[in-house]
């Protein structure tokens, strides 16, 4: 719940200091994570795979922060403080 809170406390942070003009829309912090959302029920996986295990099952609308880490079309994210594998055709803004 914390990583929830947190990252929706940053999003909502980074948008209004946008709107107010103290961050550039092209700065580096505009470009965070955070805001990325399951668009379907979805697995978390241990690898990037559709063979990797499944480490929990996420419910279409869960709050999802991308590590940086890519494979192909597979996103490492953190979903409440656990890190695993998703596809990213299953991941929007």
């Amino acid at each position: 719940m914390a990583a929830y809170t947190a990252a929706a406390f940053l999003d909502a942070h980074n948008k209004l200091a946008r709107q107010l003009g103290a961050i550039p829309a092209n700065s580096a912090s505009s470009a965070d994570n955070a805001g990325w959302y399951t668009s379907r029920r979805l697995n978390l996986r241990g690898g990037p795979t559709t063979h990797a295990p499944v480490l929990k099952t996420l419910l279409k609308g869960a709050s999802v922060m991308p590590t940086g880490a890519k494979s192909g079309p597979w996103w490492e994210v953190d979903a409440d403080c656990q890190q695993g594998w998703v596809h990213s055709d299953y991941l929007t803004r």
